[in-house]
């Protein structure tokens, strides 16, 4: 009797002790069937299950509008929601396509595609058997040496870099010279030195992009920003920007009528002069977010959707250092047809 209750008693304790693990196998067997049906349903999305429901969507709505089971405003809704939807899987579907490509090596930056120099000079120059856009800003020579400082200036910071481009846009736009000192009478002054060159490239440019950049740079103290720009160019844009001298390298700021605002920045210094090529990759997704890359390593991450609808073009902005431009492209999606109400697209209106 005793040996009975025994054997009971260890075959209630090798039960109890495989309890947990069949509990566990179960549960792992249920996540993995879950993980099975969402990949089954994404693949069901993503090869005609939305046009399907769009379709099916219509014809409801044409059936309700002929019965008038429904109020005339509320029918129209539906359609507009199925033009919405009808928009973004065709959005989808050309993504991406080439918006932007070059690479400088037919020599001539003013066609195919039509650079415009806005100010300081900017020209296609010849580095390691490679054609580049370059421009140089040469830092101004004191006429006499500066009493020794008391202490290292503060190194900047992200808004710091900011402020500064904001300024330096407001005096390009009201035509301010570097120099508002009337020169001596008795001896002629040299032109004053510019303080900044700027190119721009007009372009379309979906709202959604995919942004390639190979550059080089020479200089610890300089500056090179890159806008994408919606509007006339320095109306609102979003402004990536690169400063070794800053305690952030690289900034990336939204720049509206509004005001200027400080999306993001890299943890760090970033010092591109090394006499290399470096890649710097900006993407931006139907909903917003937005992300900076430097050679492959994340450097940035935000989602701001206060620009919304087509971008179009870009601006490149030396505002010190000597700076290389190898290749640039920007990948997106065409801009679709007009409804044929004349009511703006989703990507005009809601992106």
């Amino acid at each position: 009797m005793q040996k009975s209750l025994g054997m009971m008693g260890m075959a209630t304790l090798v039960l109890s002790m495989l309890a947990p693990e069949a509990l566990a196998q179960q549960q792992q067997q249920q996540q993995q069937q879950q993980q099975q049906r969402y990949r089954e349903q994404t693949i069901q999305a993503q090869t005609g299950e939305l046009p399907e429901m769009i379709g099916e969507l219509r014809r409801l709505t044409d059936q309700a509008a002929r019965l008038r089971a429904a109020d005339p405003v509320f029918i129209g809704d539906l359609r507009r929601l199925a033009d919405i939807y009808q928009e973004r899987h065709d959005y989808a579907k050309q993504w991406p396509v080439e918006l932007v490509s070059e690479d400088f090596r037919d020599g001539d930056f003013t066609r195919n595609p039509a650079w415009t120099p806005v100010e300081g000079t900017w020209q296609i120059v010849n580095r390691g058997n490679r054609a580049m856009l370059h421009s140089a800003i040469l830092k101004p020579q004191p006429a006499a040496a500066a009493p020794a400082a008391t202490g290292a200036p503060a190194p900047m910071t992200g808004q710091d870099v900011v402020v500064g481009v904001l300024g330096a846009i407001i005096r390009q736009q009201s035509g301010q010279g570097a120099q508002t000192t009337q020169p001596a009478p008795a001896q002629p002054a040299a032109p004053p030195q510019p303080t900044s060159a700027t190119i721009q490239l007009p372009a379309a440019i979906s709202n959604a992009f995919a942004l390639k950049m190979e550059l080089a740079s020479a200089g610890d103290d300089g500056r090179l920003d890159l806008a994408l720009y919606r509007g006339q160019p320095g109306e609102s844009a979003y402004r990536l920007i690169y400063s070794p001298a800053a305690e952030t390298g690289l900034v990336l700021a939204r720049l509206t009528p509004q005001g200027t605002k400080l999306l993001g920045s890299s943890t760090g210094r970033v010092n591109l002069d090394d006499d290399k090529l470096h890649v710097i990759e900006w993407r931006r997704d139907q909903a917003g977010k937005m992300s900076v890359m430097l050679d492959g390593k994340p450097m940035i991450e935000v989602s701001d959707s206060e620009i919304r609808g087509r971008l179009d073009g870009l601006t490149l902005v030396n505002g010190g250092g000597s700076h290389w431009i190898a290749s640039l492209a920007v990948n997106g999606a065409r801009e679709p047809a007009a409804r044929p109400d004349g009511t703006p697209s989703y990507r005009r209106g809601t992106q």
